[in-house]
């Protein structure tokens, strides 16, 4: 008896048609972390937001439709900065980009792009349209990493040695407080200056060449 061979089913025609292909474009967006979303422009309430919505913040496509939805599902740390960008947008732009929080139906905020196109009417915006893209975790990573560099500047303002940071065409990017203490400046009198303000010439080369170190790490 002869081992059954894998087959392989013809995959079917792609999408030709513009029904079709707005279909394959919805079903793509839904297996994505973008939210497609439409508003009237003078209520600023949606008229339509992609299904994935629900899977984003918790709460029913049906709560989305809601009037000032959008509105009071802002982060309050983001509301005034937002509604304010947003109202100055609609005014002067045809396309615009911002970011910002809204809360989840579980409490926890959520980190969205937001990519807008605005559709006008004798001059006057009618409807808006856009995408909703979840960046959380992109705002996580850049959270995690300032945090990060925050530790290392508090080392470093700490250290028992004086610590000058001076960029490969001889700038002074940063002194720590030892540093201000041993040559008699403040950190504002030498950022920005060259470092052969505190380093002799020769030194300053040496420091700048020494091989295996970054360009520009002088302490």
């Amino acid at each position: 008896m002869t081992a059954p061979k894998d087959t392989l089913t013809p995959a079917p025609p792609a999408p030709s048609g513009p029904v079709e292909r707005a279909f394959g474009f919805k079903r793509l967006l839904e297996a994505t972390q973008i939210v497609q979303w439409e508003a009237d422009a003078q209520t600023r309430d949606f008229t339509y937001v992609g299904s994935q919505a629900e899977r984003l913040l918790g709460y029913p496509l049906a709560r989305w439709l809601e009037p000032a939805f959008w509105r009071t599902h802002l982060h309050p740390d983001d509301l005034e900065r937002v509604l304010r960008f947003r109202e100055e947008a609609l005014r002067e732009h045809e396309a615009y980009e911002f970011e910002y929080r809204m809360v989840a139906a579980g409490g926890q905020s959520v980190w969205f792009h937001d990519v807008v196109a605005v559709q006008r009417l004798d001059g006057v915006a009618a409807v808006i349209r856009g995408f909703l893209i979840d960046v959380s975790k992109r705002k996580r990573a850049e959270a995690t990493a300032r945090a990060s560099a925050a530790r290392v500047r508090q080392l470093i303002e700490q250290a028992p040695d004086a610590i000058i940071a001076a960029r490969a065409n001889g700038q002074i990017a940063f002194v720590n407080h030892q540093a201000e203490h041993l040559f008699g400046y403040q950190s504002g009198e030498l950022v920005g200056g060259q470092i052969e303000r505190v380093l002799p010439g020769q030194l300053t080369r040496q420091h700048l060449e020494v091989p295996g170190e970054q360009p520009g790490a002088v302490g």
